[in-house]
């Protein structure tokens, strides 16, 4: 059985888990931004995917990015 990943608070980030990525949501200024992490050494850090008004909607996009293809 699998389990939908879900939404959690991690500081002042929102961060999505699944077996193979993590997502993270982070307020910048006024926009949020949709983020995922580089785990190359020689580029470590973090890259935006998107921005977004509301959490929502960042949070709806970030759900979908982690949907496996049916």
């Amino acid at each position: 059985m699998n389990e939908a990943p879900f939404w959690r608070k991690l500081g002042t980030a929102h961060v999505l888990t699944d077996r193979y990525s993590t997502l993270y949501i982070k307020r910048v200024n006024s926009r949020y931004h949709l983020l995922w992490r580089r785990d190359n050494p020689l580029q470590s850090g973090f890259s935006t995917l998107g921005k977004y008004r509301t959490l929502r909607e960042a949070q709806a996009e970030g759900l979908a990015l982690m949907q496996e293809p049916a």
